[in-house]
């Protein structure tokens, strides 16, 4: 008797647990949607900062060519 009961108990939970589970699952999926919202923009960043470095760097090297040579 204490048996069945011990066994409805455990299902019981189970059921619980898996509808814990089922919504968590949107939570982590909007996570990872930020978080790989938030790596584009760092990429995105990344990108612009070592395109303006480049371009710094080059224009630095056209300036100094240019006084040099002046």
């Amino acid at each position: 008797m204490s048996d069945i009961g011990h066994k409805a108990g455990t299902s019981k939970k189970n059921v619980t647990d898996f509808t814990r589970r089922t919504k968590e699952i949107p939570i982590a999926t909007r996570d990872y949607y930020i978080t790989r919202k938030y790596i584009i923009a760092i990429v995105v960043v990344a990108v612009v900062v070592v395109v303006v470095v480049v371009v710094a760097v080059v224009v630095v090297v056209v300036v100094v060519e240019v006084v040099v040579v002046a």
